[in-house]
């Protein structure tokens, strides 16, 4: 991407550069799958920029667009950028990309634009009503008498950029995250994602085809909890039920937890230690071992009940709490619950269910309720004394 670099500044974190182009420049350059960036969201609706294309035609300001680069340019004028992504902005771009994909669809008729089109729509329900919407507006501006070589013009107006260099992965995700605080809130399921996604790779890695790990983006939580089958699993869930591990208590997904991870409440040493290879992999088994024993009792969400995070989190803030009292290693903890799992003839979950739905709904917060007595039951388990009434471990509420 050619730009005009216009000013500079060095900071402790990274070197900032404002630089400009046009928009056609712009959108040309940018790579298509730029919503598939590993630290963005996913396409959002938002009403305030269904109106982008107003903003647009109208030649009214669009807010500067935030990227971010690996390699360094040091020079105030004429250069070319490449391997740009996206920090702040990917909604807004998307927007534009709509609009500039349907004008070339109808003028150019060109394989690129039908390319894109097709991109954002299979990015998700929200990328098929944005290029409906890119299509319902240009339609309009030609009703009023526009046509599309005049809207197409649109795209060589100058805009502005802020291009980031030198940041690490942490500080990528910490200024995304910034840059969004004062717009639609990114969701604290994918905030706690982004915190620990370097670890994704090593556990997808690690687990083979055991295990199928799903991130935000690709599965909502509320759409993964409808659809899991045995093997599947929210990565979202599995990192607060570290979290809960860590803590030997559980833990609420909540913007607190988040908090608690970035001001370094949570012990960084365990952090080294579970990160360690061997751990993930009893972290694996403990997983594989719980939706086997989940497996062998006779409800029909009893292929679903593995993957819940009140379930997850519940059972490793058990182990966590076990091998705090009896001065173990995490790891040693983790094998001990694996067999003590395998060992069990049946978690018996109809009664697990039933001592749920038994309580008045309008006292109490079921998920604090449903992890404490998951927390209680896997205790028991470990210490040799779970008989598969679960009302003991829902008492009190």
């Amino acid at each position: 991407m050619e730009v005009m670099v216009l000013a500079k500044r060095e900071f402790s974190t990274g070197t900032l550069f404002t630089v400009s182009c046009t928009l056609r420049e712009y959108l040309n350059n940018i790579p298509s799958d730029s919503n598939t960036y590993e630290i963005q969201r996913e396409i959002v609706k938002n009403v305030y920029l269904d109106a982008l294309a107003e903003t647009l035609f109208n030649d009214d300001h669009i807010p500067n667009i935030v990227l971010v680069a690996d390699d360094k340019y040091e020079n105030i004028g004429l250069t070319k950028l490449n391997d740009l992504q996206i920090l702040d902005g990917l909604q807004r771009t998307t927007r534009l990309q709509a609009i500039y994909a349907v004008l070339n669809e109808n003028i150019e008729k060109t394989n690129s634009a039908n390319e894109q089109i097709l991109k954002i729509q299979q990015s998700g329900p929200v990328g098929a009503e944005i290029i409906r919407q890119a299509r319902n507006q240009i339609a309009k501006k030609l009703a009023s008498g526009e046509t599309l070589t005049k809207m197409l013009t649109a795209f060589d107006r100058i805009q502005h950029f802020e291009v980031w260099f030198g940041l690490s992965y942490e500080q990528k995700v910490r200024r995304m995250l910034l840059l969004n605080a004062g717009h639609k809130s990114v969701s604290v399921r994918h905030q706690l994602e982004l915190l620990f996604l370097t670890w994704l790779p090593q556990i997808k890695t690690l687990s083979g085809n055991r295990l199928h790990i799903y991130r935000e983006k690709e599965r909502p939580s509320i759409r993964f909890s409808k659809e899991r089958v045995a093997g599947d699993f929210h990565f979202s869930h599995l990192m607060a039920g570290i979290l809960a591990l860590a803590k030997g208590r559980p833990v609420t997904t909540n913007a607190d937890l988040i908090m608690d991870i970035k001001i370094g409440e949570v012990n960084d040493k365990f952090f080294e230690e579970v990160s360690n290879e061997s751990l993930i992999v009893e972290v694996i088994n403990l997983l594989i071992a719980l939706d086997n024993a989940a497996i062998r009792s006779d409800i029909e969400a009893r292929d679903k009940w593995a993957g819940r995070e009140i379930v997850i989190v519940g059972v490793l803030a058990a182990i966590g709490c076990y091998a705090k009292k009896n001065s173990m290693e995490i790891s040693s903890a983790l094998r001990t619950a694996a067999q003590a799992l395998e060992r069990l003839p049946t978690l018996n979950l109809e009664r697990f269910e039933a001592s749920r739905n038994s309580l008045d709904l309008s006292k109490i917060n079921i998920g604090n309720v449903n992890k404490n007595a998951v927390f209680n039951g896997m205790t028991a388990i470990l210490n040799g004394s779970f008989d598969g009434s679960w009302a003991e471990y829902f008492a009190g509420y």
